[in-house]
């Protein structure tokens, strides 16, 4: 057996050996997966692949990766499983979920870094600082999660979306992707930086102070409470969703007769004897 390789934990810069990090947790992945028609996972970037799993990274040492498990385990059952389920139209949280949230948003902010950057060179610093807030916080180091934002919205099944006072009912491609897909990267407008997630129905997203009224989908430290509302999204994470959106169906509607025959098949397999 060879030796593992010491290399520094991204959160508490230790030097370990380093775990397979999921960016994702795999709670989120293994649920649709249960959750989905073919039984199969598949890329956004290609729909006839196969995947097994969600984004991973040597990113944290075993003690690190060991918190980020106990706050997924208490969010999974209390928070992420009534999301699916449908079940629960107001979800109650405790302080583990702030932690969960502001983790998943550290981890794409770590892990999509270098790219963003390289096309928005501007925010280095203030991304930097913000990440090291987070890292702060995360550890137990810091009561509170510095100057950034962290806001939580479920994504209903009849999503009526719009921009200012102009609304109507989202497209059915569109409200597809939002109930199935994960989604996440970090993104700008320009003016100032985004990081999102979105875990099938459950979207996280922050960064920088947002200006306008977000305060109904802040995320609090102790306790709070998740359900249906009026909701504001910034529109940059809006455009994002929307062009990954179409990028899918895009790439679905490209697909050849047999990848579509061989997709039906495992649909056909996989639901075999249910309503």
């Amino acid at each position: 057996m060879t030796a593992a390789t010491i290399k520094t934990c991204a959160l508490c810069n230790s030097s370990q050996p380093l775990r397979i990090s999921h960016i994702v947790p795999h709670f989120v992945f293994s649920s649709m997966k249960t959750g989905s028609l073919t039984g199969y996972l598949r890329s956004l970037d290609n729909p006839a692949r196969r995947i097994q799993d969600g984004f991973k990274q040597e990113l944290l040492c075993d003690a690190c990766e060991q918190l980020f498990s106990t706050w997924e385990s208490s969010v999974s059952r209390q928070v992420y499983l009534p999301i699916t389920t449908g079940l629960q139209s107001v979800i109650r949280y405790g302080q583990e979920y702030s932690r969960f949230a502001i983790s998943v948003l550290w981890r794409v902010l770590v892990w999509r870094f270098n790219a963003f950057i390289s096309v928005a060179p501007q925010f280095k610093g203030n991304v930097e600082n913000i990440e090291r807030e987070w890292r702060a916080f995360l550890l137990g180091k810091e009561r509170k999660p510095g100057a950034a934002s962290c806001h939580t919205v479920i994504l209903s099944k009849n999503l009526i979306l719009g921009v200012g006072n102009v609304v109507g009912l989202t497209s059915d491609n569109f409200q597809r992707f939002l109930q199935r897909a994960v989604d996440v990267d970090v993104i700008s407008d320009h003016r100032q930086p985004f990081v999102y997630a979105k875990l099938g129905r459950l979207l996280i997203f922050g960064l920088t102070p947002l200006e306008g009224n977000y305060r109904s989908s802040r995320v609090a430290l102790q306790n709070g409470v998740l359900g249906p509302g009026k909701y504001q999204v910034p529109l940059p994470i809006l455009k994002a969703l929307t062009h990954n959106t179409e990028r899918v169906f895009g790439a679905i509607e490209g697909l050849s007769d047999a990848q579509k025959q061989r997709i039906n098949a495992s649909i056909n397999k996989n639901h075999a004897g249910r309503y």
